[in-house]
């Protein structure tokens, strides 16, 4: 997955994960890590210093 597929899904994602309660969003969290390839602080990370908007 490119970096443009990653990021439009996580755009795709954004949403229900803002709706999400905590066990919810580590679900969401666990799931965009395994489809991703990607450590699972990773898109902590990557949605603290970007907008997403």
């Amino acid at each position: 997955m490119g970096h443009h597929e990653r990021k439009a899904y996580l755009q795709a994602i954004l949403k229900r994960y803002r709706k999400a309660n905590k066990f919810e969003k580590a679900q969401i969290l666990n799931e965009f890590c395994s489809v991703c390839a990607y450590n699972p602080n990773g898109p902590f990370h990557f949605s603290r210093q970007r907008s997403l908007s």
